[in-house]
């Protein structure tokens, strides 16, 4: 709610008229895509600051990677 999403110097605050472009070949495939992963990195930057900035967030941060680490390690050992 509230979002907006540009494509094509047009910026759509639905989906159905970003549908709409799309089928009609106003926004190509490309352009859409390139819209699309600069919104979902805006989308997503205040995460990744939040997990580069904190030091809470960082040490968990941390400690899930490890966690996986040795959970892929195990696994691996298993084979």
């Amino acid at each position: 709610p509230g979002a907006t999403f540009t494509a094509n110097g047009v910026t759509y605050s639905e989906f159905p008229p970003i549908r709409a472009a799309f089928l009609a070949g106003e926004i190509t495939e490309e352009k859409l895509k390139l819209a699309l992963i600069e919104e979902l990195n805006n989308l997503l930057q205040p995460v990744r600051d939040h997990f580069t900035n904190d030091e809470n967030a960082k040490t968990l941060l941390e400690k899930v990677r490890q966690y996986k680490r040795e959970g892929n390690a195990k696994a691996s050992e298993k084979q």
